[in-house]
């Protein structure tokens, strides 16, 4: 409010489809501490964009990022850097990028979301497509735009994620398309390999408990080849052939998808933290 003006200056001012911001966290596929200099974002409008720090210093990244690239294509509030490994080399240096309808009943464009190539973070380059969600056989529509509600990509999985992470495997939830499971094991190929599509919540005659469609969020556990997906309708637990024999009995996490959050886990690490201001700016009553 008051900044009217301001906003009017941007190119997608008052077409009601522009995520106006980022969506997601910022990666840091490589921390600060050990050696990192390269972050990725999405920033809305604005597109996908890399930062670099031009030292290995947290607070040189705080003080001195520079914006060195973006790559404009539609408006991406959402990234995910993929962690490689030796069964999947072709993954180094790969994001994946998402888009977000805002409209509902397919009243925008639709938006793909794609695959980059961030091997020199000053020159992204879009490699792969993801194909579009198809309707179920037996649904009572033949496209998802007239299943009503929002249609199109929202959020993978988390970047953390109990066990070894698979890099081929992309889970992406996808409002009114359920959950969409690609192998990306051919990034310039993405290849769905598993669906779901959970009943659609809400009175079709109020459109506040319909439109944002039906499924928000992914997570997965790798290590018992779980995927959780939070709807309108429900909390889902979900197996996928494409993942392995699911573990559903309460297993202890042994490791995480990210190297250096296993630093000092489980037994070794402190069971209470401490964040804020120092011991000698609070009174004995805050400690």
């Amino acid at each position: 409010m008051g900044e009217e003006e301001e906003y009017k200056k941007y190119i997608f001012a008052g077409d009601r489809t522009s995520w106006t911001g980022n969506h997601g966290a910022i990666t840091v596929p490589k921390r600060v501490e050990d050696g990192g200099t390269v972050a990725t974002v999405a920033l809305g409008p604005s597109g996908f964009m890399s930062w670099i720090c031009p030292t290995s210093s947290i607070q040189a990244l705080r003080s001195y990022a520079v914006r060195i690239q973006r790559l404009r294509y539609h408006p991406v509030p959402h990234v995910l850097s993929l962690i490689a490994n030796a069964a999947h080399p072709r993954l180094q240096n790969i994001v994946v990028a998402l888009h977000e309808a805002l409209e509902a009943d397919c009243r925008e464009v639709y938006h793909t979301p794609y695959v980059l190539d961030v091997k020199n973070p000053r020159d992204p380059k879009i490699i792969g497509f993801f194909p579009r969600p198809a309707a179920p056989p037996d649904a009572p529509y033949t496209d998802f735009c007239f299943a009503r509600g929002r249609f199109g990509s929202h959020n993978t999985q988390c970047w953390l994620a109990p066990g070894t992470s698979n890099p081929a495997i992309i889970a992406i939830s996808w409002f009114n398309a359920g959950l969409r499971v690609f192998d990306l094991s051919n990034p310039t190929a993405p290849k769905e390999v598993a669906w779901f599509v959970p009943p659609h919540d809400g009175d079709i005659n109020k459109y506040e408990t319909w439109w944002r469609g039906t499924t928000e969020n992914v997570f997965v556990e790798f290590d018992r080849n779980l995927i959780w997906i939070g709807t309108h309708e429900g909390t889902y637990c979900l197996s996928c052939p494409a993942m392995g024999k699911p573990v559903t009995e309460p297993t202890k996490i042994q490791k995480w998808s990210i190297p250096h959050c296993n630093v000092g886990w489980d037994d070794q690490t402190a069971r209470a933290f401490y964040f804020g201001r120092s011991l000698s700016q609070m009174g004995s009553s805050e400690v």
